[in-house]
Parts: structure tokens; sequence; C-alpha cells
């Protein structure tokens, strides 16, 4: 009977395997619920008065939220951003998600994105491809809100992205 065996030597068992996995989601969940509260509490320093179901876009490790303010410089993105782009969030504060913007990036889907955020309009369903901090390309779609304070005021955009794999 051949087992398999770990590098330390020890046969692999499955009860092995579940406990790796259940140790990954239980720290994905975490990070999820790290995520949903700094949501929260941007929401409510800036009186957001839209409500979004956040958590099935954190759950997949290729989505990422992004949060701009009204001028569309980021002031927050959530923890699978990094997995995806590459980008640490301390690297991207301030700067417009158009740094994910490359050669293969097309211009009218840039053009129609720019006129739409003019209004502010919804955006659903844009596919795009992007380029992460390596430089490799990727093809995304995302969708993305204006955020408005009680007030009516615009304060934010909130941008859902997903990675198109084939």
């Amino acid at each position: 009977m051949n087992a398999k065996h770990t590098a330390a030597g020890m046969p692999l068992l499955s009860w092995d395997i579940f406990m790796e996995s259940y140790q990954q989601l239980i720290n994905s969940s975490k990070q999820v619920r790290k995520d949903l509260d700094a949501l929260e509490r941007l929401a409510g320093q800036h009186k957001w008065n839209q409500e979004f179901e956040y958590q099935p876009y954190l759950l997949g490790r290729l989505n990422a939220i992004i949060v701009t303010d009204a001028q569309q410089q980021i002031v927050w993105t959530s923890h699978n951003f990094e997995s995806l782009t590459g980008y640490k969030l301390k690297e991207v504060l301030g700067k417009r998600p158009s740094l994910l913007q490359g050669p293969e990036t097309s211009s009218e889907i840039k053009q129609h994105i720019s006129e739409q955020l003019r209004q502010p309009a919804i955006l659903k369903n844009i596919q795009v491809v992007n380029y992460r901090k390596n430089g490799e390309s990727y093809l995304c779609e995302f969708d993305i809100h204006p955020l408005f304070n009680n007030t009516g005021a615009l304060v934010h955009f909130i941008a859902f992205e997903r990675e198109l794999v084939a």
C-alpha cells in the first residue's frame, strides 16, 4: 500500500488537507470581516445613503473593491485588491484607478467610463484589459456605483472588480 507523505516524511492524511483548507477559510473570513468593517466605517463617516451587499464581492479571491473620492482618487481597497493587481493599498492611495490601464486598454471604454462618471451614472458589467503591478495584463469586469451622502452630494465611487478567466 502506497501512502503519500509530507516533506517531513509523515503520511498525508485527508484530515491534514481539510485542516489546511479550513484554516484558509477562517483566515479569509477574518479578512472579509475586516473589509466589511472598513466599508461600514467609511459609510458612517461619510454618511453614504446607499446600501450594498458587499460580502459576495469580498469572498472570491479574484474580486476586489475599490473606493475613490469624488475626484476618483483611491481612498480604500479591499484585501483582494493586492492579490488581483499586486499593488498594496499604501501604493495606490491618492492615485486614480487608471493606473491599472495600459496599452491594450480600450480608449473607447476609457472614454465611456469617463463620460458616465461625470454624470455620475452607475456602470455595470464593463469589461476592460487592466494591468497588474508586474505588467501582466488581465481581462476584468467591473461595476461602479456613485455614492452620495444624506444631503445628496456625491462623495465617493465604489467599484467592484472581478477578473474574467477563460
